[in-house]
């Protein structure tokens, strides 16, 4: 059939011969094409000619895509044998672009009534489906726009200059409804820096016919300055002459200022993260790296140009399967923050990680721990050293203290025999050979006796402190005032006739060995009873008091003989005296004793004193202790007469 020709033939049936078509079509039974036939208005079709598409179904054309249906249900349509209308589909490309068909179709049957195949039209709706995209695609810009900011119009005559503006232009450029308006006017409306630009553009737009868009501040009438996006285009008359300039005039400074204040915080943090202390990388969901900041570099020793856009697990190989590669996924996979301390083996580095899972990927946040977890291994180390040295000390201390112990008793042991035996032959000297023996030599028998005694009572006070240091700790509350006031009852008992004010506060409790605390304050109270032995009327003090530091501290007070505070530092020392025998007896141990048992109770022990005035021996415990049952407190130091 020729070009411009169309016939409709065979059928009889004036419903599709009576359709405004551009193609006639035939298929077989098989739903090909038999035949092809275009009208003389219709174009043809883009990229292959009507011979070309025999022998192929509707769905084998190039490119074919069902639009208004699927291929699916067109098929079974057409294999039900039913008449289609308006089934719309799309081929190409072509040359010219896609072609937008709608085809409409009935079923041939021959005389037995069987179906043979199909025939029909088919119309050319490209322009309309473009139309429509188009004024979808101009809806969908007018719905931005508004939401952009409020859009006025304006027009400028051409060649009069006159310019009209809507009402929507006027209210966002604060010009009254009367006021006038110019070309000029409107140029000079725009910040100085850009007037330039829009002369061009307006220049050019009128010339050439070039459309222009610019973004620019103007000065309203009320000398605010926003932010305004102008766009323009030329119109021609039917001879292509320029008769106008239409645009629009958009307010865009609230999208500005976002854009602005946008623009800053990306600023800001981009310099946080190029500047911080950390490291930072961050990784999208396919492991590539999109942002390394300068202490990732140092630390990963890789600059950021060979990691962006390439995946970590390739980049780091070490790492896939390790405790990095567990805690990264498990981030992603949950949603939710991962932290932790590990070491990577490949950098010889400790790292502090924070892994943030966000919409693109992961955010990674990590500092180099290296230096502070090799410190805290070095501290871990060396307490064991320490524990192990510590346990060594111990054992050997031990063993000191078990073998001067041994040594301890046994010196005394061994020295009391001979002292027994000094004494002893002394004694028997005196009685047997008493008269014959001048007096020269009674007193020097008086004397090897005296010093075999003191001998002997050095002896029980070195094994007395000896006992004190390995004591076996037994800490409990423990009543001062009613050890003291039984030990200086004993004292009354032993030495009748001396006449002694003692005042000994009720309730004194403490707590620590009730043994070793008894044996302290024994010779504390010994010592007072000694020193007072020269006073007329003799006065012992046992009390308590608080210290400046809250703490209590207890004291044994006596009016007694003193002594000078010069030697003070000499208290405490083993066989120091600060009195001759001859004055008072003694072996200088006593106070010796005291300190150890005050150092086992982790306490403090000094005294004042004046001499001739009395002495005061302070110390303290570490814990004060009180019993609930004791919480009644009687008045201050009571008079207990000791008779």
């Amino acid at each position: 059939m020729p070009d411009g020709a169309i016939r409709f033939e065979g059928s009889g049936n004036t419903s599709l011969t009576a359709l405004s078509s551009d193609w006639y079509w035939e298929q077989d039974s098989s739903f090909r094409f038999k035949k092809v036939a275009r009208s003389a208005s219709a174009n043809p079709l883009d990229g292959f000619s009507e011979s070309l598409m025999i022998g192929l179904r509707r769905w084998e054309m190039p490119g074919a895509r069902a639009v208004n249906t699927t291929w699916d249900q067109h098929r079974a349509q057409l294999e039900a044998w039913q008449p289609f209308r308006d089934f719309q589909y799309v081929v190409g490309p072509g040359s010219h672009g896609l072609l937008y068909l709608s085809s409409s179709g009935e079923p041939v049957f021959n005389a037995g009534g069987r179906p043979v195949g199909y025939r029909g039209t088919a119309r050319d709706v490209t322009a309309h489906r473009v139309s429509e995209q188009r004024l979808r695609d101009a809806q969908a810009l007018l719905q931005m726009a508004v939401k952009a900011g409020p859009v006025g119009s304006w027009s400028i005559d051409l060649p009069s200059l006159e310019l009209t503006w809507s009402s929507e232009a006027r209210a966002m450029l604060e010009v009254p409804a009367g006021d006038p308006c110019s070309m000029e006017y409107a140029i000079n409306s725009y910040c100085p820096e850009y007037r330039g630009e829009v002369r061009s553009a307006f220049a050019a737009c009128i010339s050439a016919g070039k459309p222009f868009s610019l973004e620019a501040q103007i000065i309203t009438a009320r000398q605010r300055r926003i932010w305004v996006s102008t766009t323009g285009q030329v119109e021609h008359d039917a001879t292509g002459v320029a008769v106008r300039v239409r645009g629009a005039l958009q307010d865009i400074t609230e999208s500005r200022q976002t854009s602005e204040e946008s623009r800053q915080r990306d600023a800001k943090l981009s310099l946080t993260l190029q500047t911080m202390a950390d490291g930072f990388y961050a990784l999208n969901r396919e492991w590539r790296f999109t942002y390394v900041n300068p202490e990732a570099e140092r630390a990963l020793r890789r600059p950021a140009g060979q990691l962006l856009g390439r995946t970590i697990w390739h980049e780091f190989p070490e790492a896939v399967g390790s405790n990095f590669h567990k805690q990264y996924e498990r981030a992603l996979a949950e949603g939710v923050p991962v932290a932790f301390v590990e070491f990577y083996a490949p950098l010889n580095l400790w790292v502090q990680v924070r892994a943030c899972p966000s919409p693109e990927g992961l955010l990674v946040f990590f500092s180099d721990v290296t230096q502070s977890v090799r410190a805290q291994q070095e501290i871990i180390q060396l307490n064991a050293d320490l524990e192990e040295r510590v346990r060594v000390r111990t054992a050997e201390l031990e063993a000191l203290t078990k073998e001067m112990k041994t040594f301890s008793y046994s010196v005394a042991h061994d020295l009391r025999s001979p002292l027994a035996a000094i004494s002893g032959f002394g004694q028997i000297l005196e009685k047997e050979f008493g008269p014959s023996v001048s007096p020269r030599g009674r007193h020097l028998l008086s004397r090897i006796r005296a010093a075999a005694h003191q001998m002997e009572e050095m002896t029980e006070g070195l094994l007395a402190l000896a006992r004190v240091s390995p004591a076996q700790m037994r800490a409990q509350p423990v009543d001062l005032g009613q050890i003291a006031a039984g030990l200086l009852e004993r004292l009354r008992e032993r030495d009748p006739h001396r006449n002694v004010d003692v005042h000994v506060m009720p309730d004194l409790w403490g707590r620590g060995d009730a043994v070793l605390l008894t044996q302290a304050l024994s010779n504390l109270l010994s010592n007072a009873w000694k020193f007072t032995g020269k006073q007329p009327q003799a006065r012992i003090e046992v009390g308590s008091r608080t210290g400046s530091d809250g703490q209590t501290v207890y004291f044994v007070k006596d009016n007694g003989a003193g002594f000078d505070m010069n030697y003070a530092s000499q208290l405490f020392g083993v066989f120091s005296r600060l009195h001759t025998t001859s004055e008072f007896e003694g072996t200088g141990i006593g106070l010796a004793i005291v300190k150890k048992v005050i150092d086992r109770h982790a306490g403090r022990i000094w005294a004042e004193s004046v001499p001739d005035h009395g002495a005061t021996f302070y110390f303290t415990l570490k814990t004060a202790d009180r019993p609930a049952a004791a919480d009644a407190k009687g008045p201050d130091l009571p008079r207990i007469e000791l008779v």
